[in-house]
């Protein structure tokens, strides 16, 4: 783990090595458009990337980025409004986040597109994480989990404007001054300390804590089991710097996460993200599987769950129709509705060797083999049958049309104990200009935190009405902070 500095003398530092107006921990999409952002008031700016380059970075998996009335949006006749956007957010944080912070990065969030688009990134649609949430997720051009187009561009943008970017350089600490002002970092090179002198500010950009088993274990209800879809190389960094000069931590425990079964190979991990029959470890039902739709919303239920632990029940007459006529469920982009999985047959071969998925001829029979009591599984499928034929969920509310019964033999069941998370949501407490606060929401001069190291933007749980939000975080924040940290520098 990283050693931190603690507030020093300025006097007590013989020799910078290097100097900026601006220094930026973190070179993924937050630190990137930060610096681009910087240089365009014309700043200099220094960025240290640990990695030898920056295809960790948790927005070089990013599919799109959230804006609300862009000029990509006016053009498909997308009419959702930034006020709707703003009574939206708070309404489902129940006005605990940072309101302030919301409005702007709403606000904000239009003209970001045209400067993405100024710097080269294209986009191919605007559309929303399933059907029916707002249209804000603009969607870039590629495929992410193959060919990223965003994050290479971004970077040579930034270099093209100026930002030098220092890979294979960690960042170890902060340097502050003795009234408390953040005047530079500490860093190594080639295994040598260096210190970079700030003098406008540091930004912290280095993608939250969700590589870092020590904080996830502190701090959220992760366990060894969940999947990490991505954030491989952020351990907290950046948070942990800011916390060892006495930063307010916030929202800290909000993971971005699904329940799906991803380390399930190819098409077998689609059944977990059906509208199927969902049960706990006693084998009693526990949520309207439409929730489906609002996949990270279904990531906050499992986490409620015994051995954050789910399993889905289905019969052959759901398998089939998800092989011959194809999802009802849409997985964002991954998986979208009408989608079929033609290579479920086989694959559910593996499952069945691996043992997460298991098949019997009587709802009894499989209740024993996924050790549930097969009494109370009777129960509850009998139950959820006759929802399905009534067309209403007398417990759940579940959506009528996704009310399917659990009648044709063989019945499956799979079983849900290997989690994904995508990042961490939570980091220093910052103000609407990104400036980080400390205990008694003072701020902390020449610091400041966006994307995943910063807290207040999440709370509980990662907005899905919001699409494309948590990339829209870390560009909207990076970009208010590369300019408020110019602006100290150049005044």
């Amino acid at each position: 783990m990283a050693r931190t500095a603690g507030k020093i003398n300025q006097s007590r530092v013989r020799r910078w090595d290097a100097e900026a107006d601006v220094v930026i921990v973190g070179g993924g999409g937050a630190g990137l458009a930060a610096g681009i952002e910087a240089r365009k008031w014309g700043a200099t700016v220094i960025v240290l990337e640990k990695e030898k380059n920056n295809r960790g970075a948790n927005s070089a998996r990013a599919a799109g980025t959230f804006a609300v009335e862009s000029s990509l949006q006016k053009e498909k006749a997308i009419n959702y409004t930034r006020d709707e956007a703003f009574r939206q957010a708070v309404a489902y944080s129940h006005w605990l986040n940072n309101v302030p912070l919301v409005r702007k990065i709403i606000d904000i969030s239009a003209g970001t597109i045209d400067w993405l688009l100024k710097h080269g990134v294209q986009f191919k649609d605007v559309t929303g994480i399933w059907a029916d949430c707002p249209q804000t997720w603009h969607l870039f051009v590629g495929d992410p989990t193959r060919q990223p187009h965003f994050l290479p561009v971004l970077t040579k943008a930034a270099g093209k404007s100026g930002v030098k970017i220092l890979y294979r350089t960690p960042a170890t600490g902060l340097i502050a001054d003795s009234k408390g002002r953040v005047i530079g970092v500490e860093a190594e090179t080639d295994r040598q300390p260096v210190k970079i002198r700030a003098r406008g500010g540091v930004i912290l950009a280095s993608g939250g804590f969700g590589a870092n088993k020590e904080m996830l274990k502190k701090y959220t209800r992760w366990n060894e089991r969940f999947k990490n879809y991505g954030c491989r190389s952020n351990t907290g960094d950046g948070i942990r710097m800011a916390e060892a000069l006495g930063a307010n931590l916030e929202g800290m425990d909000v993971l971005l996460m699904s329940q799906v079964r991803k380390d399930a190979p190819g098409e077998l991990w689609v059944p977990s993200v059906q509208a199927y029959l969902f049960v706990d470890k006693d084998g009693e039902r526990v949520v309207d599987e439409s929730l489906q739709n609002v996949w990270t919303e279904m990531g906050n239920v499992i986490l409620r769950q015994k051995d954050h632990t789910l399993i889905v029940i289905f019969d052959e007459d759901s398998r089939n129709a998800l092989i011959n006529t194809g999802s009802k469920v849409s997985f964002h982009i991954f998986w979208w509705e009408g989608k079929r999985a033609t290579k479920l047959d086989e694959e559910m071969e593996t499952g069945l060797k691996r043992g997460f998925i298991k098949k019997a001829p009587t709802i009894r029979e499989l209740a024993r083999a996924v050790r549930l009591d097969p009494e109370t599984l009777e129960n509850t499928v009998a139950r959820y049958n006759q929802s399905c034929d009534k067309k209403y969920d007398e417990m759940y509310l579940k959506d009528p049309r996704f009310l399917e019964p659990v009648r044709k033999t063989p019945f499956y069941a799979m079983v849900c104990d290997r989690p994904e998370y995508y990042v961490t949501l939570g980091g220093a407490g910052i103000n609407a200009h990104c400036q980080v606060l400390d205990s008694n929401k003072n701020v902390m001069p020449g610091l400041y935190a966006v994307g995943n190291d910063a807290g207040g933007m999440w709370i509980g749980c990662y907005n899905p009405y919001m699409s494309g939000g948590c990339l829209g975080f870390a560009l909207n924040s990076g970009r208010i902070a590369g300019e408020n940290a110019a602006a100290e520098a150049l005044h």
